[in-house]
């Protein structure tokens, strides 16, 4: 038994699942009350409109650091004892994102009217978005940094960081919603981001110190390295906010804005209590994988990850259908009550989503860009089509069951891709 324990204390994956448990529960009641509140002061449709903007975000914060952060942290954590390539990994991806955020800046205050238009359908954010165009270097400058922090393994200092941003988050957005609704809420996601930017700096004193780690220095070797990832989060991160995007007009368009609010309402519940998980998978497996050579060893760190992660997944997914309805209340309010038929089909789904990060995960720290690509797009373009097909024929409801198809899916393929290649 003792020395049961004592493996468990040895056991890396078990610390970082521990210490993002912390982090991601404070973060968890920090969204379920901003949840409540915005449930209360915008209602469903608001909180179409507001995914709309996060999503948006989403892709600004990949574009203005030209997508390299997944390659900082696995060049990072590969390069951890071979400093010199360590630190030009870093100089290139500090003139890198540099570059892009001022690009990023400029292309926003252009088409600020024509991106208040296609999110929202109105000008009246155009000022909004000009303001989060101007911000672009703080979002540059903090992906960077935390993406350098994670490939160095500082999980604790990452925590920190994801536990300040939880509480401030709460603070901003129950503040500004209560007094400004829909708008409030979309400049606190901009307020909150500029001040992390400067938290990171505070925190992260010990690596700025290097100045030569942040020159302006172009390595045509390194720079390919690191955009050989660009692509990969072209196909992932922005391509899932764009998929998001077109699922919830589609729904707006063939049902109601009600309705996409209904479809954002599960999602958010999804991203909640998945929060634990997905840290855990980017901020563990990414920088471990990547550290491993032989694909024994990367069989045997997967199958780690789904003896610990996928038992206590179904677990929490049992409790979460069963007092749905309380969570719903608990979360949003009454308006929301219709959300309770599609839990069942979400979380089936999530389960299969998670299990197919877990294989992702090791063709991404093997750097392998055109299979990740097949991969994600091989998701896209089922999930456009299954989501167009079954919201025709069942509504909103279509769309969680295009949710548990697609990553079912998507689950064999890969597993069948990384058999074939023997990458596992």
């Amino acid at each position: 038994m003792r020395g049961f324990i004592f493996k468990l204390k040895k056991n890396q994956l078990l610390k970082v699942t521990g210490l993002n448990a912390v982090s991601t529960s404070i973060g968890y009641l920090s969204s379920l009350i901003i949840n409540k509140i915005i449930a209360v002061f915008i209602g469903p449709s608001g909180l179409a409109l507001l995914s709309q903007f996060q999503n948006f975000l989403s892709i600004s914060n990949i574009i203005s650091t030209g997508g390299i952060q997944q390659g900082i942290v696995k060049y990072v954590a590969e390069y951890k004892v071979d400093l010199s390539n360590r630190d030009k990994i870093i100089s290139n991806s500090y003139a890198i994102t540099i570059i892009c955020s001022v690009l990023s800046s400029l292309l926003g205050l252009l088409f600020a009217g024509q991106l208040s238009l296609m999110l929202f359908d109105s000008l009246a954010y155009k000022n909004i978005i000009s303001l989060l165009s101007i911000t672009f270097i703080f979002f540059g400058f903090n992906s960077l940094v935390l993406s350098i922090l994670n490939g160095l393994e500082e999980y604790k200092k990452l925590v920190l960081l994801n536990i300040c941003t939880s509480i401030l988050n709460l603070v901003l957005s129950s503040f500004l919603v209560y007094f400004y609704g829909l708008y409030g809420s979309i400049i606190a996601i901009i307020v909150l981001q500029l001040i992390m930017s400067v938290i990171t700096f505070i925190l992260s004193k010990s690596l700025l110190k290097h100045k030569k780690l942040f020159k302006i220095n172009f390595q045509f070797k390194e720079c390919k390295k690191l955009f050989g990832f660009t692509l990969m989060v072209l196909f992932s991160t922005i391509s899932m906010s764009l998929l998001q995007i077109f699922i919830r007009n589609y729904i707006i368009y063939e049902n109601s804005i009600i309705e996409a609010g209904y479809f954002d309402g599960i999602n958010k519940i999804s991203t909640a209590y998945l929060g634990i998980i997905t840290t855990t998978l980017s901020v563990y497996f990414l920088p471990k994988l990547s550290s491993l050579n032989n694909n024994v060893e990367v069989r045997v760190e997967v199958k780690r990850g789904f003896f610990y992660i996928i038992p206590s997944l179904i677990f929490i997914t049992v409790i979460i259908y069963f007092f749905r309805t309380n969570i719903i209340l608990a979360i949003y309010s009454i308006k929301f009550i219709k959300m309770e038929n599609l839990f069942l089909y979400q979380l089936i789904g999530d389960i299969f989503k998670i299990s197919s990060w877990l294989l992702g995960f090791v063709i991404l720290s093997k750097a392998k860009i055109k299979m990740y690509i097949v991969t994600q797009l091989f998701y896209l373009l089922l999930s456009i089509i299954l989501n167009m097909l079954l919201i025709n024929n069942f509504g909103v409801i279509g769309s969680v069951y295009s949710h548990l198809l697609s990553y079912a899916l998507l689950f064999f393929f890969i597993l069948s891709i990384l058999l074939k290649c023997r990458l596992i």
